[in-house]
């Protein structure tokens, strides 16, 4: 069992089938396979030898990056992301601790310290007609990509997926309905994240089109969507309003047949009738965790009448919440959300502490905060680490967030705990305005919703702190707005 055979079985079945669509061509699934085949010769023949674990260092998502990954596979090697661009010690960081034999990259920038570089040239992607290279198989439960977290909170945390794991979620995603027949995928997130890369897998393993780097000269983001006949394609919400915040009113254009999942987050209301105003009325909500994938979603009906929903768990996963003695809560309670089912990981690689924290009893626990309704609509409150305690009192941000951005005059929003000289611990936020900013407003339509729990200041900011994901720094706002002693509050100097 190999993930790269399903490339093989769709290049001898139909074999002129469209893969991948890049800037300057298509390529069939037997294009595809002829240059993964043509990809591990090479990598055999310079020493990649099954269970070596070989680090993978492109920019972007173009179709090297995605030979390279199918190809380790296909040698039976295990191939783990060293994102390009971090800098030298974060990649020694993770070739040390995972004991990387070689990196593979298109450039010598890519380099680690004492590990060996193999170059990936043009040579690369000219694939002689008859190149072949019979994929190394075993059971499946031998792992073939090492899935990092992105690494906000600390040293990312690692799933060892398995062929068999890869293999069952590709066949499962077809219960869902959200990768038919003639799908076009829009490969917009990086596949050194392992939510971008299954995505990727899931549609193309399938027997689907994935569309890679189309970066066309003075072609923007929404002509892009009709260009290339994409049908299906997975945002965050930051990137999705920041799309929207910075294209003129009347320029975007309508893709009628565009599959919109928003993933990564919460949409806000405003930017889910936005979205199916302007772009498309197709707009479904993912919800799931960076080393897991896809553990819930919500169709477009769903999302329009419950629009604050994540939606129901996948057909293969079953979903529940536990208080804090880990005993399940009725309907409708929050809690903690954990998931149990086909093809879930039990255990992160060679890290028993973050384990035992995560995975328990047969379940995996999100660290996310939600509640779960009688008919399973799957509901999020905030991430555990995020909850604010001020004063004794636990107050989840993600409640004051949603009332903020219902406000029409607030884009984005982010709730923080601002700490004093004194102790004191008071909630705050810090909004992204769409043109007027009046702090009393805002405070006053906090105090409605919220009652006590709404903020005591509410901070205009040009942009909210994010890392290279999309994801909040929220410390960042934490330490801009607190205050030593003696510094008088003014309520400006540090904002705008």
């Amino acid at each position: 069992m190999n993930i790269s055979n399903l490339v093989t079985y769709h290049a001898r079945t139909r074999p002129g089938a469209v893969a991948v669509i890049t800037n300057d061509r298509t390529h069939s699934f037997a294009a595809l396979d002829r240059l993964v085949s043509h990809a591990a010769a090479r990598l055999s023949k310079l020493g990649i030898a099954p269970g070596d674990v070989v680090g993978t260092a492109f920019p972007g998502n173009g179709l090297p990056h995605l030979v390279a990954i199918l190809a380790l596979a296909r040698v039976g090697a295990v191939s783990v992301p060293i994102r390009y661009g971090t800098g030298p010690g974060a990649s020694r960081e993770i070739a040390a601790r995972f004991g990387v034999k070689a990196v593979v990259a298109p450039t010598a920038k890519a380099a680690v310290g004492g590990t060996e570089l193999i170059t990936v040239d043009r040579s690369w992607m000219e694939a002689p007609a008859d190149a072949r290279f019979d994929a190394v198989s075993g059971r499946g439960d031998e792992p073939w990509r090492l899935m990092l977290t992105s690494g906000t909170t600390g040293a990312p945390k690692c799933i060892a997926e398995t062929h068999a794991q890869t293999m069952e979620h590709v066949l499962f995603y077809q219960t869902t309905g959200l990768c038919p027949a003639g799908s076009r995928l829009l490969c917009y997130m990086t596949f050194d994240i392992a939510f971008g890369l299954h995505t990727c897998l899931r549609y193309l393993l399938n027997g689907r089109t994935a569309v890679l780097a189309m970066e066309k000269e003075n072609t923007g983001f929404f002509d892009l969507l009709n260009l290339t006949g994409i049908t299906h394609l997975y945002l965050s919400p930051y990137v999705l309003q920041s799309y929207f915040k910075d294209t003129p009113e009347g320029s975007v254009r309508r893709a009628e047949a565009l599959h919109l999942m928003i993933g990564g987050g919460t949409a806000p209301e405003p930017l889910l009738r936005e979205v199916q105003r302007k772009l498309t009325r197709h707009v479904y909500a993912a919800y799931g965790t960076s080393e897991i994938g896809m553990l819930a979603f919500a169709d477009p009906e769903t999302l329009e009448r419950y629009p604050g929903t994540l939606g129901r768990a996948v057909p293969w996963i079953e979903a529940g919440v536990v208080d804090d003695s880990d005993v399940p809560v009725p309907p409708g309670k929050p809690g903690m959300l954990r998931f149990r089912g086909i093809g879930l990981p039990q255990a992160y690689y060679r890290d028993p502490e973050a384990t035992a924290a995560k995975f328990r009893g047969g379940w995996y626990y999100s660290g996310d905060l939600g509640a779960i309704s009688a008919d399973g609509l799957i509901f999020f409150e905030s991430r555990t680490d995020e909850v604010m305690n001020v004063g004794g009192a636990k107050v989840p941000p993600g409640n004051i967030e949603r009332i903020l951005t219902s406000h029409p005059d607030v884009l984005e929003a982010a709730a923080f705990a601002a700490s004093f000289a004194d102790g004191w611990t008071a909630v705050h936020a810090a909004v992204v305005a769409r043109g007027n900013f009046d702090e009393p407003a805002l405070l006053e339509f906090c105090r409605q919703h919220l009652g006590a729990l709404a903020p005591e200041r509410v901070h205009s900011v040009s942009v909210l702190p994010r890392d290279s994901e999309g994801k909040l720094r929220r410390r960042e706002l934490t330490q801009q707005f607190s205050r030593a002693a003696g510094t008088p509050d003014t309520g400006t100097a540090e904002e705008n």
